[in-house]
């Protein structure tokens, strides 16, 4: 990526409808999504950093669901790039 680039993350966003069984399942599954998601981003990442290949850090990025941006060096740091090019 360049120096420019914006990568974002966030967590799951869905609606759903049903009684409390149905809003119980689905949490759980989003559950095992934030965490399987995590770990396909520790899995893969590049970074020396310790808390990025922490996958409870992740997850904490995933489940506050709000847009997190990493530009440039931030993704390079973060290890969700490989490398920087002009």
């Amino acid at each position: 990526a360049s120096r420019d680039d914006v990568i974002m993350i966030h967590g799951l966003t869905a609606w759903n409808v049903g009684d409390i069984r149905n809003q119980e399942a689905d949490l759980d599954l989003w559950n095992k999504m934030a965490k399987r998601q995590a770990e396909f981003l520790v899995e893969r990442t590049t970074s020396d950093d310790p808390k990025y290949k922490d996958v409870e850090t992740w997850i904490r990025l995933l489940k506050d669901n709000f847009p997190h941006y990493f530009v440039g060096d931030e993704a390079l740091k973060a290890g969700l790039i490989d490398e920087l090019t002009d």
